[in-house]
């Protein structure tokens, strides 16, 4: 039964016996809670001691303590002059009916439940507290003898100290009752849960079966995927390893080098095929680790257009071509034509440049080889038409002189001047046939030379004009350039029409003068 009605007196110090630090913590902090001073003990001995050095108004002890525990404190108090008004509450479980004859024996006047309910317990720290005067004022009876378990107990007590301890019994077992009910409540509550966690567990036992056969029959299966999965394996393996052979076949046989690199200026490699060994006399390696920079071995009047040419078709994302110089591991220098593409993510950003290298050294010779003859078949056309029409004119002029000659030929002076005339038509025929060399064949003259039967010996023959012919025009245009002084109708082969010309002018010469006359101008006969 507990009492609340009346407020405590005002700042009542109370002494605890209590040797677990916890548990006394626990119980000042509910009184301090509640207006009490506190004073704490460790064991029965001390909470003695402290009591007789002042008298505190109410003292809260432990049972089970060491040096002298809760009953043996109670009855020293009791036993005190000074402190047996002091009303003794002590802290049990009630786990044996033998402590209610202690506590009665001892002379404890209430008795309080652990765990502690702190409205149980403020409620019989105030009804002791206002029960006290009642208490000193009642005169204790005389001594009972009760015999419990086989044993005699002496009980001093008073009528209202037994009322009080048997009170304090009833709500403690009241409380336990409580408690009790509502453990018993809670159980049934945690036995629903049990059996609703227990129907969990059956149906996840039962799903983790199924998920176990499904898992056994899963692991035969994945066994036999394994046993196909590696012949699939070691068949794309090989398959791979051949593709990469191809690759590396194809790229290392081509005429020129693949790469990839990275969109900087220096053209950083990141792969480039065996090609360079053959075009840079570089290892791929050396490119690749960085020990060769791609971008220096661009000639260096090259490098910035080769530059604004790959950016300008990287922003636009088109292909690039371009040509330029570089130089070979012997210190020599290629022409080389690139084409690349940039590599671009899914975000549009610019990762990388792939593309192909090729050496037009070659290409580039024949077609300054291909020009040149380009420029002397212009010439030789020029050259042949300008022959021709001399040839025409010179055709002309000899007529003349033969006309002329044979109406001074009695004029010995006029007749010299007229042979000399003549010789000079006569070399510039000669110079106009060598010019006619240069001009197409459709426009020279035929030679009616024997040529050898068949399509070997017909090429054979072929072959060797136009050896001669590319002597022939060699020699006529360093004459033509004055690298050559001397005169070039010496240095070139008559053609049969040619001598045929000169001994026709010489027999019309012979033939309208006589023998006197030829032995004046014996120059004509060494001639001849």
């Amino acid at each position: 039964m507990t009492s609340s009605a009346h407020p405590p007196p005002a700042a009542a110090e109370i002494l605890i016996a209590e040797d677990s630090p916890a548990q006394a913590r626990l119980l000042q902090f509910i009184l301090e809670q509640h207006g009490y001073r506190v004073v704490h003990a460790t064991n029965g001995r001390l909470a003695l001691e402290a009591a007789r050095l002042h008298k505190p108004a109410l003292i809260i002890s432990d049972i089970l303590m060491p040096e002298m525990d809760g009953y043996e404190l109670s009855a020293a108090v009791k036993a005190d002059d000074g402190l047996k008004d002091v009303p003794v509450i002590l802290v049990t479980t009630l786990a044996d009916p033998g402590d209610v004859v202690r506590g009665l024996e001892c002379g404890a006047e209430n008795f309080i439940l652990k765990p502690y309910d702190e409205e149980f317990l403020i409620g019989r720290v105030r009804f002791s507290l206002l029960e006290r005067p009642a208490r000193a004022a009642e005169e204790s009876g005389d001594a009972t003898e009760v015999i419990y378990n086989g044993q005699t107990r002496l009980i001093t007590a008073g009528r209202t100290q037994i009322l009080n301890l048997l009170l304090s019994i009833y709500d403690a077992g009241m409380q336990r009752n409580k408690q009790l009910t509502e453990a018993e409540v809670a159980l049934r509550a945690h036995n629903r849960l049990a059996e609703e966690s227990n129907l969990r567990l059956q149906r996840e036992i039962l799903q983790r079966d199924n998920v176990e056969r499904a898992l056994r029959l899963s692991q035969t299966e994945l066994k036999d995927l394994n046993s196909n999965l590696d012949g699939l394996v070691n068949e794309r393996t090989m398959e791979l390893q051949e593709a990469t052979r191809r690759h590396f076949t194809l790229l290392g046989n081509l005429p020129g080098v693949a790469y990839r690199s990275r969109p900087d200026r220096d053209r950083t490699m990141e792969f480039v095929s065996e090609g360079s060994r053959e075009l840079l006399g570089i290892s791929p390696r050396d490119l690749t680790d960085g020990r060769v920079v791609y971008g220096n071995l661009i000639h260096v009047d090259d490098r910035d257009r080769v530059w604004r040419t790959s950016q300008a078709n990287l922003k636009a994302r088109e292909r690039s071509e371009c040509e330029y110089r570089i130089e070979h591991a012997d210190g020599t220098w290629r022409r080389v034509w690139e084409r690349s593409q940039g590599i671009y993510t899914d975000s549009g950003e610019l990762v990388a440049v792939e593309g192909f290298i090729a050496d037009v050294t070659a290409r580039d010779r024949i077609e300054r080889q291909l020009r040149e003859v380009q420029r002397l078949d212009a010439i030789g056309r020029l050259t042949g038409g300008l022959a021709h029409d001399l040839n025409n004119y010179l055709v002309v002029v000899m007529g003349n002189l033969d006309m002329l000659a044979e109406r001074v030929h009695e004029d010995a002076e006029a007749m010299t001047l007229v042979d000399g005339a003549i010789g000079g038509a006569v070399r510039s025929a000669e110079l106009t046939r060598s010019l006619l060399l240069l001009a197409p064949p459709a426009a020279r003259p035929q030679d009616h030379r024997c040529r050898p039967e068949g399509r070997r010996g017909r090429q054979a023959a072929e072959e060797g004009d136009r050896r001669e012919d590319r002597r022939r025009v060699r020699h006529l245009i360093r004459c033509l350039e004055g690298r050559d002084r001397r005169r070039p109708t010496r240095q070139l082969h008559r053609q049969p029409g040619q001598q045929r010309a000169r001994r026709h002018a010489e027999r019309r010469h012979t033939h309208h003068h006589g023998a006197q006359r030829r032995r004046r101008r014996p120059g004509w006969a060494a001639r001849r």
